[in-house]
């Protein structure tokens, strides 16, 4: 037999325990969206840098040409 103070102390531990959980979630989530933002500024940067080199050959393959 679970007395109604037994009873409300598991109930307070299940809360507080999803609680955990959830705030433990929200943190890996915030953690992952942070990756993920980094990654894809670092690949756009590197796409610039070959975009900008290409532009660069290119630009001295039309003079070379020119002529």
């Amino acid at each position: 037999m679970v007395t109604r103070v037994e009873f409300h102390q598991s109930l307070d531990a299940v809360r507080d325990r999803q609680t955990a959980t959830f705030m433990a979630f929200g943190e890996k989530m915030d953690q992952n969206q942070k990756e993920l933002i980094y990654a894809i500024a670092h690949q756009g940067v590197v796409t610039e840098q070959r975009l900008d080199h290409l532009e660069t050959t290119v630009a001295r393959l039309d003079e070379r040409t020119k002529a």
